[in-house]
């Protein structure tokens, strides 16, 4: 599993992506949730959470990643 780390680290373009992916699926999650009148304060966690993952794969592997746009966590 290092290795597979090793180079999706490598390789930003794709780290960028992913995160990105990520960050936005969980926006329009946060979105849909707080239309219904639904807690979405887990889901602003959880974003802050996949970018604390994506730093430690930086402190590990010494790439930096891209951070995605900051949420607005006051929905």
């Amino acid at each position: 599993m290092e290795n597979l780390l090793q180079r999706f680290n490598g390789d930003p373009h794709t780290k960028e992506a992913v995160l990105s992916f990520i960050a936005d699926h969980l926006e329009k999650e946060i979105i849909r949730r707080a239309r219904l009148g639904e807690d979405v304060k887990s889901l602003a966690e959880a974003i802050n959470e996949v970018v604390r993952a994506f730093d430690k794969l930086e402190m590990e592997y010494g790439i930096q990643t891209p951070k995605p746009k900051e949420t607005n966590q006051a929905r």
